[in-house]
């Protein structure tokens, strides 16, 4: 990492003259995702307006000129951090639908996941009554892109809870839309009441859950 008092352009030429080609390419990657673990950290922990350029910059270890040789401005590099939450939820997800557990299993684990993943962009949610409107309308596209795979998971693991007799019968079709509401809704709230996403998530599985589950149904 460059020092404060070497110049950026200077340790380039320096480890372009020392590097091959792929080398140099592993090295812009790290540095790429160092300043989205820095922001992403920045972004999870204070609101939008609150996190600074510099902030990010000191923490990731570079310079300010730095990030905006990757990034166009503080917009993108906010929405890039989100886009990286939603692709590992995806991921999430598909490990949960292909795992070896039942239905109750895997639901509680969608719900967990989402709720810990998207907790991470409590600010993002908080967005949604600030005055950045074309920051908003970005977001819930983001959002929206990823939308449908979230519902799709919570039906097919609310239908196979169904099927094997774990849940009682629900309309699958509405219910994944009441999960992700109650999931964006209550990370909105979470900071306001003093509730960490963890506590959240947990109460939340629980509640849901014990009107899902065909036992507690007939009792």
């Amino acid at each position: 990492m460059p020092s404060e008092n070497f110049p950026e352009s200077a340790e380039i030429a320096i480890f372009s003259s020392k590097s091959e080609p792929g080398e140099e390419q592993h090295w812009r990657q790290k540095r790429r995702r160092n300043i989205l673990t820095a922001a992403g950290a920045l972004f999870a922990r204070d609101s939008y307006d609150a996190v600074q350029m510099d902030d990010i910059a000191r923490l990731a270890g570079v310079g300010k000129p730095t990030i905006y040789r990757y990034f166009d401005s503080k917009d993108e590099l906010f929405l890039e951090v989100f886009r990286e939450a939603l692709e590992q939820l995806e991921q999430g997800i598909g490990r949960i639908l292909s795992a070896d557990i039942t239905a109750t299993q895997a639901l509680s684990e969608l719900l967990r996941l989402s709720f810990n993943l998207l907790g991470n962009q409590v600010s993002a949610l908080r967005l949604l009554t600030g005055d950045r409107p074309q920051l908003i309308v970005q977001w819930r596209e983001e959002f929206s892109q990823r939308r449908g795979l979230i519902m799709t998971a919570f039906r097919k693991v609310l239908q196979r809870g169904i099927d094997e007799n774990e849940f009682r019968a629900v309309d699958v079709d509405v219910l994944p839309a009441i999960f992700i509401g109650v999931v964006r809704g209550g990370l909105m709230g979470v900071d306001q009441h003093g509730v960490g996403p963890a506590h959240l998530s947990e109460t939340a599985v629980d509640l849901l859950l014990s009107g899902l589950r065909k036992d507690a149904a007939t009792a």
